[in-house]
């Protein structure tokens, strides 16, 4: 089939592909990554692995049957992915998808009714990426959807809008739902409207949805826009008619600064409209005020630079340095003829409002495919087909992904030296800041936060962009303002982004705003409690790495002695109690590790939690010390890490604005001694030392 595709496509690239510009120009596209599945629908999910469903292994419109789970870290082989059974009743073909801002199960609702089929079901789907298991939400909506859309709303509620009962020729669903994970679903009456979800332009296909910065919800449907209100019964808002061929199913949009949307391809109203040419246009929509007085925003749009690319089903990605890029697509609706798929990439300015062609890709991504963005600032491009076009007398049906490494990952054609970080915590509060320490050859000159995608049908329905403001706390720290309400970023989970002043990206870590009103009250002052800095695998010091006194590593110094750092797959020795790596505090000269903690109040009691374990190897009669302030702890070692970990808590009252905390493994050998993992350091809500094991350990 590739060999067909190949030979059908040949001669009609543009005259882009005869240039020849450097990996810090064009990026670079990786070899073909073979799939289990179509990935019609691709997930990010809080665990940093991709999440693919919609069809059966051999293409079929069967998402019911099977998924595929990827797991980035153990690279691009089979080995890296599972598939899985779908325990649920639900074909999941053509459903809406969205992660679940106080869980982090990933929620789909509707779909298909049955295998094959294109008419619709009214039911919850729920995966949970820690059991890796897809089971019925055991609530259903008042309408089937097939093709609806999940938008999380400010409270982390989910607001499902348009799809059809019926299938592709509708007519859709008028009337919005939302839903709450502890409560179920309940319909929007108020918003039902006609206009809204129309059947003339296929309005309700996948409705392009968007949270402003005032918790006002915009709605393009095809040349329909509008406003939702989702509090109560509901209420719509008409507010206009999108002027450019640039819009319908077929067309793809993105919030790319909050209360800012490009609108750019498409122009067809659905995949049956095969010979209509694709736009090439964009059109930028912002939100202003109504009146001088007024806090309610009204909708003005303008011309933007056009691609050079007609398409098509392509995919827009916001990538971490704020510009977009634009994978995928075709000159005809889901066709090989006329000028052929885009195999080139584009990447969209919007300082210069200026496009640049970037590297082209193998396979056509045509409809039914997509595209994501990932932890490590590459793009996963994949799928295409089920239905696709027919070459030769085999159709289209990509079980296929690559990974786009964008200009900024490259100095020349050489991968540039990226920034590194490490942080204490995972969870963000709304209106607070986030301390962190960081390595980079170069200085830190921006921090942006993407929120983990949810994409099909061209369409990513929780993407986020957000550049955060931050200030230097000390040589390598930096202390970062967090977004003030959920309106500015919606509950969910957030990969965070370090840009060094040549514009290249770390890699992320993934953190999770709660809803508002299970937000936490406090923010852990630990940095780094998991020791997840340096990364062993990608620094080269294989399975562990010692340090000596006197010597730091992220925010942690060897008092004396040595410590190891660890892979919590180390030769099954440890394990780890989360995360990926382990500290080691090892044996006869006594391994001490501190960090000194910041932003203390004088008189408050704080709470510090560790897990802790022995190394196999150790031996018996260890002992872990702990020390901070006028408070000193030693707590009997016998569990075996390999096996299980305890958690301990210390609590102690600050005498200063810093205090230094210092862990110490007393007794075992000098390759192994008492294990160290997730520890936190949170204000108090009572006072007295205390620790959750059995009695007899101290």
């Amino acid at each position: 089939m590739e060999k067909l595709l190949a030979a059908a496509i040949s001669g009609i690239i543009s005259i882009h592909a005869a240039q020849a510009w450097g990996n810090d120009v064009e990026g670079q596209w990786g070899p073909t990554i073979g799939w289990n599945i179509i990935p019609i629908h691709s997930v990010l999910t809080p665990q940093g692995h991709v999440l693919s469903f919609g069809t059966d292994k051999a293409g079929n419109q069967m998402g019911g049957l099977y998924y595929d789970l990827w797991d980035p870290a153990k690279g691009t082989g089979p080995d890296a992915h599972q598939l899985l059974p779908n325990h649920s009743p639900t074909d999941l073909f053509c459903a809406a998808q969205v992660v679940l801002p106080a869980t982090g199960e990933v929620m789909m609702s509707g779909g298909d009714n049955n295998a094959g089929g294109i008419a619709a079901n009214p039911n919850t789907t729920l995966f949970d990426g820690a059991l890796k298991t897809m089971t019925d939400g055991g609530v259903k909506m008042a309408f089937p959807r097939w093709y609806p859309t999940n938008t999380t709303l400010p409270d982390g509620d989910v607001l499902v809008q348009g799809g059809s009962a019926v299938g592709v020729d509708g007519p859709g669903i008028i009337t919005p739902e939302v839903y709450n994970r502890e409560k179920g679903w309940r319909s929007l009456f108020g918003a039902t409207s006609q206009l809204a979800y129309d059947n003339g332009f296929n309005e309700w296909w996948y409705p392009r949805s968007w949270v402003l910065s005032n918790g006002q919800i915009f709605n393009l449907s095809g040349p329909a826009m509008f406003f939702i209100e989702h509090e109560g019964d509901g209420a719509i808002q008409m507010a206009g008619t999108f002027k450019g061929d640039n819009k319908g199913a077929t067309s793809t949009a993105l919030m790319y600064r909050p209360d800012r949307i490009l609108q750019v391809g498409g122009g067809a109203p659905s995949d049956l409209q095969k010979h209509i040419d694709g736009s090439n246009k964009a059109t930028k929509l912002s939100f202003v005020p109504e009146s001088e007085a007024s806090e309610r925003l009204k909708v003005v749009t303008e011309p933007a630079a056009p691609m050079n690319y007609k398409r098509h089903w392509a995919t827009s990605t916001m990538l971490p340095d704020g510009r977009v890029l634009v994978t995928g697509g075709a000159h005809r609706n889901n066709l090989l003829d006329g000028e052929g798929p885009a195999l080139h990439a584009e990447l969209w300015d919007p300082d210069s409002d200026s496009w640049r062609v970037l590297a082209a890709e193998q396979h056509a991504r045509l409809y039914h495919s997509t595209a994501i963005l990932l932890p490590d600032a590459t793009v996963l491009s994949g799928g295409g087909g089920s239905p696709g076009p027919w070459v030769n007398g085999k159709e289209l049906r990509n079980f296929n992904a690559q990974i786009f490494k964008p200009p900024y990952l490259f100095d020349g054609e050489a991968l540039a030296p990226r920034p590194t970080y490490a942080v204490g915590t995972q969870s963000l509060t709304y209106g607070g800041t986030l301390g962190l320490s960081y390595e980079s050859a170069k200085p830190i000159a921006r921090v942006t936060l993407l929120k983990t995608g949810a994409v099909t049908h061209s369409f990513n329905n929780d993407q986020w962009f957000l550049e955060l403001g931050f200030t230097a706390t000390a040589p390598n720290e930096l202390e970062i303002a967090l977004p003030d309400n959920s309106r500015l970023a919606t509950p969910g989970f957030y990969m965070l982004f370090l840009i060094d002043d040549a514009g290249v990206p770390s890699k992320a870590r993934i953190f999770h705003f709660a809803p508002p009103d299970t937000q936490p009250d406090e923010q852990d002052l630990i940095i780094d409690g998991g020791f997840e800095y340096p990364t062993l695998s990608e620094d080269g010091s294989g399975e562990w790495r010692d340090f000596s006194a006197g010597t730091t590593f992220g925010a942690w110094t060897v008092e004396s002695g040595s410590i190891s750092l660890h892979l919590n797959s180390h030769r099954g020795l440890g394990k780890g109690a989360s995360g990926l790596q382990h500290l080691d505090l090892n044996g006869h000269a006594p391994g001490e590790a501190s960090q000194v903690l910041k932003g203390l109040t004088i008189g408050r009691r704080y709470k510090v939690d560790f897990s802790y374990a022995r190394h196999d190897y150790a031996g018996q009669g260890l002992a872990l010390g702990i020390s901070i302030a006028e408070h000193k702890q030693r707590i009997a070692v016998t569990n075996a890490g390999s096996d299980h970990w305890l958690r301990g808590t210390l609590e102690f009252e600050a005498s200063a604005a810093e205090e230094r905390l210092v862990f110490s493994g007393l007794g075992g050998r000098d390759c192994c001694g008492v294990l160290l993992d997730d520890i936190s350091v949170t204000p108090s809500a009572s006072g007295g030392v205390e620790n959750s094991k059995t009695p007899g350990e101290y």
